[in-house]
């Protein structure tokens, strides 16, 4: 018999072998497995164990912070682990794909990731990795700014984790919650979760949870001015990075060090770690980092009175920025590209068969849809022309314009400036700030008006959703000595939503009612569950004490450049354009939206979704 004959079982024991080294991070060793096994399931045409090598493949690179790398290969993965049914593998590639995916910013394919790995993850009552994926999902909430949510399903798997005794698990949702409790200032606490974390990672081989909650403690105690503690754990943090090539926290804590070295004057050494991190953040190709080694370089140059060098990285800040900005959007002009190509693809596959039709019998339903054909390709073109203008205009002259302002308010802000100079240069970055959210508009419109737009719908819980909208506008409602309060249902339900197109929806309509009110006014989020034709639907409505709106604009209030458009209470100016948006996002999610509104009495805005019954988890 032949040992070396290559078999399914014998496949499956590599792989299983390959499983257990991710743990050690000795990933030349792995990659060379990989690449073995890959060869032997092409021998022998075997798809599923081909798909699981290229999930462990893809995990590598995403554990090297090789994140581009990594989402292509368990792309392919994910596709494979698809056309073979495999469902444990499906859960496993699902989640993932949304760790990679988060890593790159994309926060809303991954979460919807997690979500198909937790559903897949019941058909297995498996509680460990049912938790993890809670972990991922409150990562995804936190990085949106939902800590409402994030700190919801980090509670999740907290209770699983103590039922299961998972002590390596416990120390990853303390590291959590303690990031949970950084953002929102409460130092004391994080550092105390931060600590359990630590406590526990120091006791197993795990150098990537090490470093990473070495590094979060430094940042802590750096703030806390507590530098040669914070400067220890830094150097901790730094050495286990490079021995396990841990390429994204050899970035972050180069960074910091430059930092350190920055206030101490110690400007070479500075400079050297600067360097390092520049190198170690091409790898990763983590925007948040380069944006944190761009300041760190301004603050360097200013430092040493080079300001020409700090405006040049001022600059480049300024334009990473914009380039964030513009990301999503980019990816919107692409995708309707892209449906406009196919669109014009089915139209002459459709013209092909109509003529095809025996002539005689068919030729005035050809006429019709000729003409038909004629006309909407006639629209595509004049909106695709109208679309390229729009953007040639904005990504060339304004955008640019507009960078070049900002950097130059900058530069000016490096000057000692007396109160009316100050004076001048914020207005000035009032007005800059103000033509840029009327080009954002704008591109925003147009992309929304194509027929064929779709929004990427999850399931949310109806009560979780409008309870993590509390915190974040109350602050801005109490600048304006406004009282508000969210009023929940007895009784939820699941909407299927886009949450960050969601959000945009609501934090528009909350923005304008803080606009048209008064000091002393009164805004309500209330929130309803009722049942018409045997349907059920959801209800939102938000209600203010503001200025009004007249009967005679109510009509035109959600038309593209509406001419009701007012100015707020504090004279703030508006576009014309955000309820329009507002409109054509709700009908995006299968909803309505109306106004009810009365002069010097307020308005109330009504947002009518589509509710399922079955309680989500």
């Amino acid at each position: 018999m032949n040992i070396n004959i290559v078999t399914e079982k014998k496949i499956d024991e590599l792989l299983k072998t390959a499983e257990s080294k991710l743990a050690d991070y000795a990933f030349d060793e792995l990659k060379t497995l990989i690449d073995k096994i890959l060869l032997d399931c092409d021998k022998i045409q075997y798809q599923k164990g081909k798909a699981n090598a290229l999930r462990i493949l893809g995990t590598i690179y995403g554990m090297k912070a090789e994140n581009n790398q990594a989402k292509h290969i368990l792309n392919e993965a994910y596709k494979l682990f698809n056309e073979v049914d495999d469902l444990y593998g499906n859960i496993k590639v699902n989640a993932n794909l949304g760790i990679v995916l988060a890593n790159l910013g994309e926060y809303e394919e991954a979460l919807k990731h997690f979500h198909i790995s937790v559903s897949f993850s019941y058909n297995f009552s498996d509680d460990k990795y049912l938790a993890d994926q809670y972990v991922n999902i409150g990562s995804i909430y936190h990085k949106l700014g939902n800590f409402t949510l994030s700190f919801r399903y980090y509670k999740k798997a907290l209770r699983i984790r103590q039922k299961l005794d998972n002590i390596t698990g416990l120390a990853t949702v303390y590291n959590n919650i303690a990031n949970l409790y950084e953002n929102q200032g409460d130092l004391g606490i994080a550092l105390g979760y931060f600590l359990k974390a630590y406590k526990i990672w120091n006791t197993t081989s795990n150098p990537r949870a090490q470093a990473v909650v070495m590094y979060n403690i430094a940042v802590i105690l750096n703030v806390l001015k507590n530098f040669s503690q914070a400067f220890q754990y830094f150097e901790n943090a730094l050495l286990l990075a490079i021995k396990y090539d841990i390429i994204n926290i050899q970035a972050l804590t180069y960074c910091s060090l430059a930092n350190l070295l920055i206030e101490q004057d110690k400007f070479i050494q500075a400079e050297d770690y600067l360097t390092n991190a520049i190198k170690a953040n091409e790898q990763s190709n983590d925007t948040e980092t380069k944006k944190l080694i761009l300041k760190t370089h301004i603050k360097y140059y200013k430092k040493i009175n080079d300001y020409k060098k700090a405006f040049e990285y001022q600059k480049e800040l300024i334009e990473l920025d914009e380039k964030v900005r513009h990301k999503t959007i980019s990816q919107k002009i692409a995708s309707m590209e892209y449906d406009f190509n196919i669109k014009q693809k089915e139209k002459e596959t459709e013209l092909y068969r109509i003529k095809n039709i025996e002539l005689r019998n068919a030729y005035n339903e050809i006429e019709k849809k000729s003409q038909a054909l004629i006309e909407a390709n006639e629209n595509l073109k004049q909106l695709d022309a109208s679309k390229d203008a729009i953007l040639s205009i904005v990504s060339h002259d304004i955008k640019n314009l507009i960078g070049s302002i900002y950097s130059i308010i900058e530069l000016f802000r490096y000057e000692k400036l007396n109160s009316k100079s100050e004076n001048y240069i914020n207005m000035i970055e009032t007005s800059v700030q103000k033509a840029l959210k009327l080009v954002q508009d704008i591109l925003e419109a147009n992309a929304l008006e194509t027929k064929d737009y779709k929004l990427n719908l999850n399931p949310y819980d109806f009560n979780e959703l409008l309870s993590s909208y509390k915190s974040s506008f109350k602050i801005n409602a109490e600048a304006k000595m406004i009282n508000f309060k969210i009023i929940l249902p007895q009784n939820s339900c699941i909407v299927y939503i886009q949450i960050d197109r969601f959000w945009q929806i609501i934090e528009n309509l909350i923005s304008n009612a803080i606009k048209f009110s008064k000091q002393g006014g009164f805004i309500s989020i209330t929130g309803e569950i009722i049942t018409e034709n045997n349907k059920s639907f959801a209800l939102i409505k938000i209600k203010d004490t503001g200025i009004g709106i007249s009967k005679e604009n109510i009509p035109i209030i959600f038309n593209k450049f509406t001419l009701a458009k007012r100015k707020g209470t504090k004279g703030e100016m508006t576009t014309g354009l955000g309820l329009s948006i507002v409109k054509r996002l709700v009908e995006l999610h299968y909803g309505e939206i109306s106004v009810k509104s009365e002069i010097n009495v307020g308005s109330e805005f009504v947002i009518k979704l589509p509710a399922y019954e079955k309680a989500f988890e």
